[in-house]
């Protein structure tokens, strides 16, 4: 597809790899790298596990998704530590492309990467909120019930 076309046409959110049945690398948007794992940019021609580990194991789901027996599947809220001061999360949406731009060579998987950062860590202290408002609601339990012996001798 052309590179201008391209660019208007994807959501500024969402960076995209392209596989083919192999699991190899067709084509990449330059910023889908941040979401890789390692360091330095995506290569095309190697096999999309190199990058996205989280695949692994996946094999028959992206074949599914391939064949058209799956629509899609989605990977949420992956994490990504190589800088400990900031971390990255990320959802993944893996649905088939069956592109006429990739020249009719078969069915190509695309797999959409979406950061995710700013939810994951206000829904992680969301949790943090709760638990300690559910361990405070059983101090004060707690404390109610010891009053109540008390009162009772």
């Amino acid at each position: 597809m052309n590179a201008i076309l391209t660019r208007l046409l994807k959501p500024t959110h969402l960076e995209y790899v392209v596989i083919d049945q192999d699991f190899l690398i067709k084509e990449v948007t330059e910023g889908a790298s941040k979401f890789a794992d390692g360091e330095g940019q995506i290569q095309g021609g190697m096999d999309v596990r190199d990058y996205f580990p989280e695949l692994f194991g996946l094999e028959d789901i992206l074949t599914d998704i391939l064949e058209g027996v799956q629509p899609n599947f989605d990977l949420k809220d992956i994490g990504r530590f190589h800088d400990s001061a900031q971390p990255l999360y990320f959802d993944l949406y893996i649905f088939n492309g069956n592109e006429e731009r990739m020249n009719g060579r078969g069915n190509f998987l695309v797999i959409a990467c979406e950061d995710a950062t700013q939810r994951t860590i206000l829904a992680q202290k969301l949790g943090q909120v709760a638990n300690e408002y559910a361990l405070l609601l059983s101090q004060l339990n707690s404390n109610k019930n010891y009053l109540k012996k008390l009162l009772t001798l």
